[in-house]
């Protein structure tokens, strides 16, 4: 509030101002082509440095600190290692048939965003403890929205919704990510004969279900539990790498025809542009 104070002051006709401070923290918030240095010479004089292409390290130097490197723009906040592999995965393909749709692999790999996992089990902590606060990066929240009633992650979208920093959260309107793969590769790479894919379906267990009967054996219903789970693993991993793979722009937009996928990714394009 005190370096806005003073810059609004300084644009002020007739006015200037003129600040000394040792504190790198202020002296970052001023713009730089108003910086400048003193320095004692052995003479005694003094001379006085405006801003030029040298000034910036010396001033850093002087205040004991090295610049700040280079930073991601955003931070993307997904659930977990399945849900970025998907979303990268997807981004790519589409790219290569809509240029202006945004590559994530592209900007990660620039440092332009970060991706991380957040963990089911730990969103919550993660949200509401604000853990990444102090790196003062705006972060984007994808999280799945789930078949509850209320939906489980609606109140971690509006804590995040709420922050002052930019932030920006959403919930898919289907299930989750794997609902916006389309049937056709999931087919094709998997070999199953699934004919379409609902909104609310559970499409690994459906799929792994699929896989599973058509071997013969034992019914899919007289699998344990823990067995299930493992079969439904597999087949998650497989739909989030090589069905993702298999994307492209007139599937996205069968499967998704409101552009909801789509629209997450041109929304972290704009923080980067």
């Amino acid at each position: 509030m005190l370096a806005e104070a003073f810059l609004s002051l300084s644009q002020t006709s007739g006015c200037q101002v003129i600040l000394t401070t040792h504190v790198p923290g202020f002296a970052s918030l001023l713009p730089t082509d108003s910086l400048r240095l003193i320095e004692d010479e052995e003479d005694g004089t003094k001379t006085v440095t405006s801003h030029d292409d040298g000034i910036l390290a010396k001033i850093a130097k002087s205040l004991g600190v090295l610049p700040e490197p280079d930073r991601p723009k955003v931070i993307v906040c997904l659930e977990g290692p399945n849900d970025i592999e998907c979303l990268k995965r997807v981004s790519s393909k589409l790219h290569l048939d809509d240029p202006t749709i945004p590559d994530l692999s592209v900007l990660q790999n620039r440092g332009e965003i970060a991706i991380i996992p957040l963990g089911g089990g730990t969103l919550g902590q993660w949200v509401q403890q604000h853990y990444l606060k102090l790196l003062r990066i705006p972060e984007v929240h994808i999280y799945d929205g789930g078949t509850e009633n209320p939906r489980k992650y609606a109140n971690a979208c509006a804590t995040v919704n709420a922050r002052t920093d930019g932030s920006w959260a959403t919930l898919t309107s289907k299930n989750e990510l794997e609902n916006y793969l389309h049937h056709v590769p999931i087919n094709q790479v998997l070999q199953t004969a699934i004919t379409l894919i609902g909104d609310t379906d559970d499409v690994p267990m459906l799929t792994a279900r699929e896989i599973h009967n058509s071997t013969g054996g034992t019914p899919w219903d007289q699998l344990d539990d823990d067995r299930k789970k493992k079969k439904e693993s597999r087949v998650k991993q497989r739909l989030n790498t090589e069905v993702a793979d298999k994307m492209t722009l007139p599937y996205i937009n069968e499967i998704d025809p409101n552009g909801e996928l789509i629209g997450w990714l041109q929304k972290i394009a704009t923080y980067v542009n």
